[in-house]
Protein backbone atom coordinates (compact mmCIF):
# COMPACT_ATOMS: atom_id res chain seq x y z
CA UNK A 1 0.00 0.00 0.00
CA UNK A 2 1.26 3.45 -0.64
CA UNK A 3 1.68 6.18 1.75
CA UNK A 4 -0.53 8.72 -0.05
CA UNK A 5 -3.16 6.19 -0.61
CA UNK A 6 -3.33 5.92 3.42
CA UNK A 7 -4.04 9.57 3.39
CA UNK A 8 -6.96 9.50 1.46
CA UNK A 9 -9.06 7.10 3.30
CA UNK A 10 -10.95 6.73 6.56
CA UNK A 11 -8.44 4.97 8.93
CA UNK A 12 -11.14 2.46 9.55
CA UNK A 13 -10.95 0.93 5.79
CA UNK A 14 -7.37 -0.38 3.92
CA UNK A 15 -4.54 -1.18 6.10
CA UNK A 16 -4.74 0.18 9.71
CA UNK A 17 -1.49 -0.68 10.82
CA UNK A 18 0.53 1.40 7.87
CA UNK A 19 -1.69 4.42 8.63
CA UNK A 20 -1.54 4.05 12.22
CA UNK A 21 2.69 4.30 11.51
CA UNK A 22 1.76 7.94 9.79
CA UNK A 23 2.03 10.80 12.23
CA UNK A 24 -0.87 12.26 10.09
CA UNK A 25 -3.55 9.86 12.01
CA UNK A 26 -2.64 10.86 14.83
CA UNK A 27 -3.37 14.24 13.83
CA UNK A 28 -6.12 13.76 12.29
CA UNK A 29 -7.56 12.15 15.14
CA UNK A 30 -6.58 15.04 17.30
CA UNK A 31 -8.50 17.46 15.18
CA UNK A 32 -11.64 15.63 16.22
CA UNK A 33 -13.70 17.61 13.57
CA UNK A 34 -12.89 21.37 12.64
CA UNK A 35 -9.06 21.72 13.92
CA UNK A 36 -7.25 22.87 11.11
CA UNK A 37 -3.50 23.11 10.66
CA UNK A 38 -2.18 19.40 11.42
CA UNK A 39 -4.66 19.41 14.18
CA UNK A 40 -3.15 20.68 16.77
CA UNK A 41 -4.57 21.27 20.33
CA UNK A 42 -5.11 24.55 20.35
CA UNK A 43 -7.26 25.00 16.95
CA UNK A 44 -9.83 23.14 19.40
CA UNK A 45 -10.24 25.99 21.44
CA UNK A 46 -12.56 28.22 18.84
CA UNK A 47 -14.42 24.79 18.25
CA UNK A 48 -14.58 24.75 22.06
CA UNK A 49 -15.97 28.86 22.35
CA UNK A 50 -18.67 27.62 19.58
CA UNK A 51 -20.04 24.59 21.25
CA UNK A 52 -20.24 26.43 24.39
CA UNK A 53 -22.28 29.30 22.88
CA UNK A 54 -24.64 26.72 20.89
CA UNK A 55 -25.26 24.17 24.40
CA UNK A 56 -25.78 27.61 26.35
CA UNK A 57 -27.94 29.73 24.36
CA UNK A 58 -29.53 26.86 22.85
CA UNK A 59 -30.39 25.94 26.59
CA UNK A 60 -31.74 28.79 27.22
CA UNK A 61 -33.93 29.28 24.32
CA UNK A 62 -35.43 25.64 24.50
CA UNK A 63 -36.45 26.03 28.29
CA UNK A 64 -38.19 29.60 27.59
CA UNK A 65 -40.36 27.50 24.85
CA UNK A 66 -40.92 25.02 27.23
CA UNK A 67 -42.80 27.40 29.18
CA UNK A 68 -45.39 27.79 26.30
CA UNK A 69 -48.33 24.79 26.86
CA UNK A 70 -48.95 24.36 23.19
CA UNK A 71 -45.07 23.33 23.25
CA UNK A 72 -44.73 21.83 26.77
CA UNK A 73 -47.32 19.42 25.85
CA UNK A 74 -45.73 18.06 22.27
CA UNK A 75 -44.37 14.44 22.21
CA UNK A 76 -41.06 13.44 22.66
CA UNK A 77 -40.33 13.46 19.01
CA UNK A 78 -41.88 16.88 18.41
CA UNK A 79 -39.79 18.36 21.10
CA UNK A 80 -36.47 16.72 19.46
CA UNK A 81 -37.53 18.53 16.20
CA UNK A 82 -38.36 21.73 17.84
CA UNK A 83 -35.02 21.58 19.36
CA UNK A 84 -33.22 20.87 16.14
CA UNK A 85 -34.75 24.14 14.50
CA UNK A 86 -33.48 26.28 17.30
CA UNK A 87 -29.82 25.15 17.02
CA UNK A 88 -30.91 25.70 13.38
CA UNK A 89 -31.54 29.32 13.71
CA UNK A 90 -28.67 29.88 16.19
CA UNK A 91 -26.51 28.76 13.59
CA UNK A 92 -27.95 31.23 10.60
CA UNK A 93 -28.17 33.91 12.59
CA UNK A 94 -24.10 33.29 14.35
CA UNK A 95 -23.38 32.37 10.19
CA UNK A 96 -24.75 35.76 8.97
CA UNK A 97 -23.18 37.85 11.94
CA UNK A 98 -19.49 36.07 10.90
CA UNK A 99 -20.11 36.81 7.38
CA UNK A 100 -21.40 39.99 7.42
CA UNK A 101 -19.58 41.42 10.16
CA UNK A 102 -16.00 39.63 10.92
CA UNK A 103 -15.23 38.90 7.40
CA UNK A 104 -15.03 35.08 8.83
CA UNK A 105 -12.70 32.84 7.02
CA UNK A 106 -13.25 29.59 5.88
CA UNK A 107 -12.00 27.04 8.34
CA UNK A 108 -14.28 29.55 11.01
CA UNK A 109 -16.82 28.85 9.64
CA UNK A 110 -16.80 25.07 8.84
CA UNK A 111 -16.20 24.98 12.62
CA UNK A 112 -18.99 26.67 13.17
CA UNK A 113 -21.15 23.98 11.02
CA UNK A 114 -19.28 21.26 13.37
CA UNK A 115 -19.71 22.73 16.61
CA UNK A 116 -23.72 23.94 15.54
CA UNK A 117 -24.10 20.18 14.52
CA UNK A 118 -22.20 18.56 17.41
CA UNK A 119 -24.23 15.35 19.29
CA UNK A 120 -22.85 17.18 22.41
CA UNK A 121 -24.81 20.49 21.45
CA UNK A 122 -28.00 18.22 20.08
CA UNK A 123 -27.92 16.29 23.20
CA UNK A 124 -27.80 19.55 25.93
CA UNK A 125 -31.59 20.47 25.24
CA UNK A 126 -32.51 16.74 25.97
CA UNK A 127 -31.08 16.60 29.43
CA UNK A 128 -32.54 19.67 30.51
CA UNK A 129 -36.05 18.61 29.01
CA UNK A 130 -35.86 15.11 31.08
CA UNK A 131 -34.31 16.67 34.28
CA UNK A 132 -36.89 19.47 34.08
CA UNK A 133 -33.92 22.06 34.68
CA UNK A 134 -34.89 26.25 34.31
CA UNK A 135 -33.02 28.81 33.12
CA UNK A 136 -29.91 28.63 35.74
CA UNK A 137 -29.49 24.86 35.45
CA UNK A 138 -29.77 25.16 31.56
CA UNK A 139 -27.25 27.94 31.75
CA UNK A 140 -24.94 25.53 34.10
CA UNK A 141 -25.11 22.34 31.64
CA UNK A 142 -24.57 24.12 28.72
CA UNK A 143 -21.23 26.06 30.03
CA UNK A 144 -19.92 22.78 31.62
CA UNK A 145 -20.97 21.02 28.05
CA UNK A 146 -17.77 23.57 26.81
CA UNK A 147 -16.05 22.26 29.40
CA UNK A 148 -15.92 19.33 28.88
CA UNK A 149 -15.41 18.89 25.84
CA UNK A 150 -11.87 20.90 25.62
CA UNK A 151 -10.92 18.80 29.04
CA UNK A 152 -11.58 15.65 26.42
CA UNK A 153 -9.80 17.15 23.83
CA UNK A 154 -6.62 17.87 26.06
CA UNK A 155 -6.64 14.19 27.13
CA UNK A 156 -7.24 12.52 23.93
CA UNK A 157 -4.52 14.68 22.47
CA UNK A 158 -2.43 14.16 25.50
CA UNK A 159 -2.55 10.35 25.17
CA UNK A 160 -2.49 10.11 21.60
CA UNK A 161 1.01 12.08 22.05
CA UNK A 162 2.51 9.39 25.28
CA UNK A 163 0.81 6.25 21.98
CA UNK A 164 3.66 7.90 19.42
CA UNK A 165 6.36 7.70 21.70
CA UNK A 166 5.47 4.70 23.65
CA UNK A 167 7.57 1.86 21.81
CA UNK A 168 6.58 -0.90 23.85
CA UNK A 169 3.04 -1.12 22.28
CA UNK A 170 3.04 -4.21 21.35
CA UNK A 171 3.03 -4.39 17.20
CA UNK A 172 -0.79 -5.93 17.00
CA UNK A 173 -2.04 -3.11 19.18
CA UNK A 174 0.13 -0.09 17.71
CA UNK A 175 -2.15 2.23 15.85
CA UNK A 176 -6.39 2.02 16.39
CA UNK A 177 -6.44 -0.87 18.57
CA UNK A 178 -4.25 1.36 21.28
CA UNK A 179 -6.27 4.47 20.51
CA UNK A 180 -9.78 2.89 20.96
CA UNK A 181 -8.46 1.09 24.58
CA UNK A 182 -7.15 4.43 26.00
CA UNK A 183 -10.63 6.30 24.18
CA UNK A 184 -12.36 3.22 26.15
CA UNK A 185 -10.35 3.73 29.20
CA UNK A 186 -11.05 7.64 29.65
CA UNK A 187 -15.03 7.36 29.10
CA UNK A 188 -14.93 4.93 31.79
CA UNK A 189 -13.13 7.08 33.88
CA UNK A 190 -15.51 10.56 32.96
CA UNK A 191 -18.35 7.83 33.96
CA UNK A 192 -17.10 7.24 37.45
CA UNK A 193 -16.73 10.94 37.98
CA UNK A 194 -20.71 11.82 37.33
CA UNK A 195 -21.34 9.46 40.04
CA UNK A 196 -23.78 6.82 38.38
CA UNK A 197 -22.85 3.09 37.99
CA UNK A 198 -22.63 1.10 34.53
CA UNK A 199 -25.44 -1.39 34.18
CA UNK A 200 -25.34 -4.23 31.62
Amino acid sequence: MKTNECHSKSFFGGDVRICASKPDFYRRLRCLGGCQNGGEAEAAFPLTAFITFFSTFGSIFCVLLEQIPFISALSEIQHSLIFLLVICILYVLMLILLKAVFKAKKRTVRRLGVAAFNTLVLAVPFINYRATFGIAEAIGVGIGSGLAFIVAVLMINFGLRRLVENKNIPECFKGTPAVFIYVSILALAFSGVSGKGLSL
